[in-house]
């Protein structure tokens, strides 16, 4: 079913006459009484008697008449709002800051730049890399700046000035070489390592001792230190290599709680805001879903 044909048919039905239609349409008789005759046979009934007098609505016509007009009316309402939400996106600052956590942004970069240059042409991305203090305190300081960061709980997060989306959740997975899994007592110090990731996001990395900003120096630690291990988010692991090295042992509990990636931001100040912020919600979400591992 196409909107013409339910436009020739409501315009039909407004005049009563296939000829008026057509010049209200600025269009021919016989293009409008062919789009009808395309409705009509879509929906396997009569819609309009024809007569030498006019056109005039069946019962089934009565009856389809009453969602035809919904569909007009919510279809040109769409046409409206779209036109003044692309004049309102087309107004702002064509230069958009995504901060984002570390390892993320190292993990991500390319395809970021990539994707979002895609969907958003005519927009230039900088990308800034820190941690969720310091990406929480540029959301909230700039117009047109938004956050990409790992989020253990909402509480690390100001609700009062921001707001936030779970893009992905993704299990928090330790990586180890399996000579230290043959220790019990090593074996529980490597688990308990998780509590360590919540500093790993929040604050500087050197009061997180079991975690590296860096993922190549996370790849060359476990690659030559037999000692050494890392907990990571799982999509992190699997972009990274690291299931590729030889003797690595991945520790995880799969039920517990996942951590996840947050699209953060501030309430839009602008009409072209709300726009931008669910075009790049959407944006990042098919992103980080379409490469979400099985």
């Amino acid at each position: 079913m196409r909107l013409e044909w339910i436009r020739s048919f409501i315009y039909a039905t407004r005049y009563n006459s296939l000829n008026r239609a057509a010049e209200a349409l600025y269009t021919t008789q016989p293009n409008v009484s062919k789009q009808i005759k395309k409705l009509e046979t879509f929906l396997g009934v009569q819609l309009l008697e024809r007569t030498s007098a006019g056109v005039h609505l069946t019962r089934e016509g009565a009856y389809f008449k009453l969602y035809a007009e919904k569909i007009l009316e919510t279809y040109d309402r769409y046409v409206l709002e779209k036109r003044n939400m692309d004049q309102a996106l087309e107004a702002l600052n064509k230069e958009i800051t995504l901060a984002v956590s570390p390892l993320l942004l190292q993990s991500y970069y390319s395809e970021l730049k990539r994707t979002l240059a895609d969907e958003l042409p005519g927009f230039t991305f900088i990308f800034i890399e820190g941690y969720l203090e310091e990406i929480s305190r540029r959301v909230k300081g700039k117009s047109q700046t938004y956050g990409l960061a790992y989020c253990l709980d909402g509480r690390e997060l100001d609700r009062a000035k921001l707001n936030s989306v779970t893009i992905q959740s993704t299990l928090m997975v330790t990586c180890a070489h399996k000579s230290l899994g043959q220790d019990q007592d090593q074996l529980e110090q490597i688990i308990g390592s998780t509590e360590y990731f919540g500093k790993y996001l929040n604050e500087d990395v050197g009061k997180a001792s079991f975690f590296s900003s860096n993922i190549d120096l996370i790849l060359k630690n476990l690659q030559f230190n037999p000692n050494s291990f890392a907990t990571l988010p799982l999509n992190i692991i699997d972009r990274s290599g690291i299931k590729n090295m030889k003797d690595m042992e991945f520790i995880y509990d799969p039920k517990a709680p996942k951590v996840n990636l947050n699209f953060i931001f501030k309430q839009p100040e602008k009409k072209g805001e709300e726009v931008l912020v669910a075009l790049l919600e959407d944006t990042l979400r098919s992103m980080f879903n379409e490469n979400k591992p099985a």
